[in-house]
């Protein structure tokens, strides 16, 4: 803490030394007619005075607070020190300090200097002065990079005439730094509560994905290893071709399954290349089954292969187009499904030519709520999932994700 005591240093003196003592000469002097020995007693007397009056200062300073010193009694006190945090967040502490200081009232808050101005109670209790009383404090942010800041308090008397500061000032910055701890300590709280609780929020929803594959591709698997069955006495090429098919989804989708029940982080992405082989295959074992009804189009760039994405996302959206907009269809359709990527996002669309909604465009169900709720965990705002109509007939569903490679 930077203190500039020669502000004290002048007043004291002259208030309890030079000032009695020369007055007291002065008295002396006249009383006597031109007494040189008067002047000479009067002056002694004025600095033992003041000796005096220092060392009762600083027992009585001792006794209030045994850490004290004489630059703690200055009538200027100045503390700068440095933050982790941008400065425009570590302004917004400050003033959130300053407004539960007891007794301080702000005359001057500055967004865009990152500067507070204010003042304490008035009164002069804590002073031996002529002053009106109150000091005056200023509370400035400055930037020392992107995510790097200073703070910088200072305080002083609104006057300066004739001050001795009994530690108000002092006590002012201990206050202030105090409560800016207060704030930065309720920030990083904060902060790590809001991490655990999206880290549990994710945990959760990736145990609720764990679950859904847990249910879904034992029938998936055990009706596609009962139509092989059959195909093999009527069919046995479309059998084959179904089992290679299955191969293809399993490989894509065991090693999945097992990092999601290894640790739930660990399996929160797979890549977009991985969820299109599996997409793929899953709608070419459903070609066999449906055979001439569906139709598939898969339109993605070998480039955005390696991109990170949510696992079950593609898979979702082409078994709901399958559920929804082709299976009701008399005569089938086409699902198609396409990427793309500009600078900072990739889009991923699934569409189809099937019946199209009964209930709006909203997507209210259960499957694409939970989708909704895994983007929004891991991208937050930056990821979407929208529906819209298909011309002439049925639904496009698009995912809008940040780029994560």
């Amino acid at each position: 803490m930077k203190s500039i005591p020669w502000r004290l240093y002048g007043g004291f003196i002259g208030m309890t030394g030079i000032l009695p003592g020369v007055a007291f000469g002065l008295a002396i002097y006249a009383g006597y007619k031109q007494s040189g020995l008067a002047m000479v007693a009067g002056t002694i007397l004025g600095a033992l005075l003041m000796v005096f009056t220092v060392f009762w200062y600083r027992s009585a300073m001792r006794l209030r607070d045994p850490t004290f010193t004489f630059a703690d009694a200055s009538t200027h006190h100045e503390a700068t020190f440095e933050l982790s945090i941008p400065a425009d967040e570590a302004f917004a502490l400050c003033v959130a300090a300053v407004q539960v200081m007891p007794g301080f009232f702000s005359t001057r808050t500055s967004t865009e200097t990152r500067r507070i101005e204010g003042t304490t109670g008035g009164g002069s209790a804590g002073y031996f002065s002529f002053a009106s009383g109150g000091e005056t404090i200023q509370i400035v942010v400055g930037s020392r990079g992107r995510v790097a800041s200073y703070v910088r308090i200072e305080s002083r008397p609104s006057d300066l005439f004739l001050v001795l500061d009994f530690g108000k000032n002092r006590q002012n910055i201990r206050v202030i730094v105090a409560r800016l701890n207060e704030q930065i300590a309720r920030r990083f709280d904060d902060q790590r509560l809001a991490k655990e609780r999206a880290e549990m929020d994710r945990a959760l929803t990736d145990a609720k994905l764990a679950k859904l594959q847990a249910q879904i591709e034992p029938h998936f698997l055990y009706n596609t290893l009962a139509n092989a069955q059959l195909l093999t006495r009527s069919d046995p090429k479309r059998a084959d071709e179904m089992l290679g098919n299955l191969i293809v989804y399993l490989r894509n989708a065991l090693p999945h399954s097992a990092e999601i029940e290894a640790s739930p982080n660990a399996g929160s992405f797979s890549t977009l290349g991985r969820e299109i082989e599996r997409s793929r295959a899953y709608l070419e074992i459903l070609k066999i089954r449906m055979g001439t009804r569906l139709n598939v189009e898969i339109d993605v760039p070998v480039a955005l292969a390696h991109v990170s994405f949510l696992p079950m996302m593609v898979q979702t959206l082409v078994e709901n187009a399958i559920k929804h907009g082709l299976e009701p269809k008399l005569g089938g359709g086409t699902v198609l499904i396409c990427a793309a990527s500009t600078k900072n996002a990739l889009t991923l669309s699934v569409a189809d030519n099937g019946v199209g909604p009964k209930g709006g465009t909203s997507g209210t169900g259960l499957g694409l709520k939970n989708m909704r709720e895994r983007l929004k965990l891991t991208y937050g705002e930056a990821a979407s999932l929208s529906l819209s109509l298909n011309v002439p007939s049925g639904m496009v569903a698009t995912i809008t994700i940040p780029l994560m490679t």
